[in-house]
């Protein structure tokens, strides 16, 4: 596929450019929630307990909230920020979403 092709298709949108890079032609989530949904799937499963866990602080977790169910969840820290779902943001992280 060609540039042209995936402005087209994703309408120049950043967040489905990075998706559709991603998760390879010719899979375009649908919406947003889809597109985060599949970023977890792609996740392992302490991964995706810790992100799951850390949504319900809301769409911010303070580091050290996050160290804390890191650990319970014997996840990593490095692979939830690698998904893409938790970006750093300042003393804490937001989700993709924001």
């Amino acid at each position: 596929m060609d540039a042209a092709e995936l402005r087209r298709i994703t309408g120049g949108n950043p967040f489905y450019v990075c998706e559709m890079l991603e998760a390879g032609w010719p899979s375009v989530p649908p919406t947003v929630r889809d597109a985060v949904g599949a970023r977890l799937a792609r996740a392992s499963a302490a991964a995706r307990q810790a992100v799951e866990t850390a949504a319900v602080n809301g769409a911010r977790v303070d580091r050290s909230l996050l160290a804390w169910i890191l650990e319970d969840s014997q996840g990593s820290a490095d692979e939830c920020l690698a998904t893409g779902i938790l970006v750093p943001d300042g003393t804490g992280c937001g989700s993709v979403t924001n």
